[in-house]
């Protein structure tokens, strides 16, 4: 009997420190989560910084492409074209795209037949 006893108290003190490893384990996974959550939302606040800074980097762009093809309306075709020619494929779409028909179907026509092609398919997939 005085066993029994003996063996039910150390069950019951392991009892004990396996509730004590449990609880300072269960605080610790709760300051991680709280550390996760808070780390989130940084991730969140810095995410939302970035979409709007895109926003305003996309304003800007376009409002260059939007200037950029007002002074090549004013150009010749001719010189137009040949400065279009050598830009980027976007770039030279998105400025044709912001002229007036007119002037971008002259500078069009003074392209090369191939750099044509090209512009003309490149903004018939442009969104």
């Amino acid at each position: 009997m005085q066993e029994a006893r003996k063996n039910a108290t150390n069950e019951q003190k392991d009892i004990s420190i396996r509730e004590k490893e449990l609880k300072t384990l269960n605080e610790a996974v709760d300051k991680k989560l709280e550390e996760i959550n808070r780390k989130l939302q940084e991730l969140q606040t810095l995410q939302d910084n970035l979409k709007t800074l895109l926003a305003q980097k996309n304003v800007r762009e376009l409002k260059k492409v939007k200037e950029l093809s007002k002074i090549y309306e004013k150009m010749s075709p001719n010189k137009a074209a040949l400065a279009i020619s050598k830009m980027d494929d976007k770039l030279a779409t998105e400025i044709l795209a912001n002229m007036k028909v007119k002037s971008a179907a002259k500078i069009l026509d003074s392209l090369d037949r191939k750099k044509a092609t090209e512009l003309s398919t490149t903004f018939s997939t442009v969104k």
